[in-house]
């Protein structure tokens, strides 16, 4: 996996986090 992919994801988990614990 490319490091750019990676990082990506990792931020787009950590979107979902965020909305979730918003609720």
């Amino acid at each position: 996996l490319e490091m750019e992919s990676v990082r990506a994801h990792c931020l787009a988990l950590t979107k979902q986090n965020q909305m979730l614990s918003e609720k």
